[in-house]
């Protein structure tokens, strides 16, 4: 219980910096770009559902990676994700 009550402070808090913020709503409005931005491009680029290429776009973004490696098919490489670099600068910048 104490998790939701934890999460949802958060989340009003979130929604209050987005309102009241003009920064705070640029770095939102960038992370949720370069998500949207990443999830298409995984799923147009590897056939894969949008659950998983949007998971990929959020440890990619984040740079935590889990350690895991993307699934390929034999002779198939994963191209460079278009959130790797951006993600960095958004991350940095907060």
């Amino acid at each position: 219980m104490m998790l939701l009550v934890t999460w949802f402070r958060m989340l009003r808090t979130m929604v209050r910096g987005i309102k009241e913020d003009p920064e705070f709503r640029a770095l939102a409005g960038a992370v949720g770009s370069l998500l949207v931005v990443g999830t298409v491009f995984y799923a147009l680029n590897q056939d894969w559902s949008l659950v998983d290429s949007f998971y990929f776009s959020v440890t990619t973004l984040t740079t935590v990676g889990f350690g895991i490696s993307p699934p390929r098919e034999t002779g198939q490489s994963s191209p460079p994700s278009p959130t790797n670099s951006p993600g960095s600068g958004c991350w940095s910048s907060s």
